[in-house]
């Protein structure tokens, strides 16, 4: 008999010789001993952390579904199941519909400032030769500030009184006198908006730097050779390669920003005068302040819809993004 090439006679012809993996497993079965492969072995060390991750994950999950449809307060007895009827009732109040404006308010402009400021920066840094180092870490530094430190930051900064953003601005003479920024209720959340893009933009260039760096130099030498400029080297090589990573990071910063609570709450605690309570705040509100928590849970409820919506959209463009952290000769 031919076994890899080699004839097998006589004695040869053993099982354990001829299906070693087949005779092992047999042989195991009649002595009373189980036999697993190495994957499930691995498996079941690590079945007790997946169920600990699984519960810690579903049960929230389920508890906020359930509380959904009771008149569940914050104090009192346990509550009866209701239906729809939070919902209902969410859907038709006019500050849920009025945190939604807000919400894709607060989305559309942190965000478009925090991309175009980290598309920006990510280029520069990948441009520059001249500490480029020490650069990359200074960058870093709104984002290494803790969010608490950041809002007392811009506090002081848009002070009428005394902040550093209003003596400018009535110093070049586009102001007459201070302007409360974080106070007016016209303002405060545009004002809001441009302090996240500040805090968040770091994190973007990083990641369109590790991008760019990922992208063959051997392009850039071909269109300089061809004649082409900076622009057409941006238009035609740079985005065309860093689209999926872009989408991906604006998928993450608008999932970011529909869930914001801390910086909005720091600033002005949805206010003044409601401006900045988008949805996030309005939970916080009903939940703790009106003690509806059947109703807060709603909107939870409705706000975990739309990040399911978010995230599919989210691995999806993941799966386009290929390289983005390949090999590279530059050491980031």
């Amino acid at each position: 008999m031919l076994l890899n090439g080699r004839l097998i006679e006589g004695n040869d012809m053993t099982k354990d010789k001829i299906f070693p993996a087949m005779y092992r497993r047999f042989r195991s079965i009649i002595r009373g001993q189980f036999y697993l492969s190495d994957n499930a072995f691995s498996l079941i060390l690590m079945a007790p952390l997946f169920l600990w991750v699984a519960f810690i994950m579903l049960y929230p999950l389920f508890f906020g579904i359930n509380l959904s449809l009771t008149n569940q307060r914050l104090i009192g007895v346990e509550g009866e199941f209701v239906g729809l009827k939070n919902f209902i009732y969410a859907f038709n109040n006019p500050d849920f519909r009025t945190g939604i404006i807000k919400s894709l308010k607060w989305i559309l402009i942190s965000g478009t400032l925090s991309t175009i400021l980290g598309v920006g920066v990510g280029i520069m840094l990948e441009r520059t030769v001249i500490a480029r180092g020490a650069l990359r870490v200074w960058v870093l530094l709104p984002w290494i500030i803790p969010t608490v430190s950041v809002a007392i930051l811009w506090k002081w900064l848009l002070s009428p009184t005394y902040g550093i953003v209003n003596y400018f601005l009535v110093d070049l003479g586009i102001l007459k006198v201070g302007f409360p920024f974080l106070a007016s209720p016209y303002w405060s959340l545009e004002a809001a908006s441009i302090i996240a893009a500040w805090r968040r933009f770091p994190f973007l260039s990083i990641m369109v730097l590790a991008g760019l760096l990922s992208i063959p130099r051997e392009e850039y030498e071909a269109a300089r050779i061809d004649g082409a400029g900076l622009w057409q080297e941006l238009r035609f090589i740079t985005l065309p390669y860093m689209m999926p990573t872009l989408t991906v990071l604006i998928l993450v910063g608008v999932m970011w920003s529909f869930n914001a609570f801390d910086m909005l709450w720091l600033i002005g605690q949805g206010g003044p005068a409601g401006s900045t309570r988008t949805l996030p705040l309005l939970v916080y509100e009903w939940a703790f302040r009106e003690q509806r928590l059947g109703r807060a849970a709603a909107v939870g409820v409705f706000m975990l819809i739309i990040q399911g919506v978010f995230m599919i959209l989210y691995m999806r463009a993941s799966k386009r993004t290929v390289g983005m952290f390949a090999p590279t000769d530059e050491v980031v």
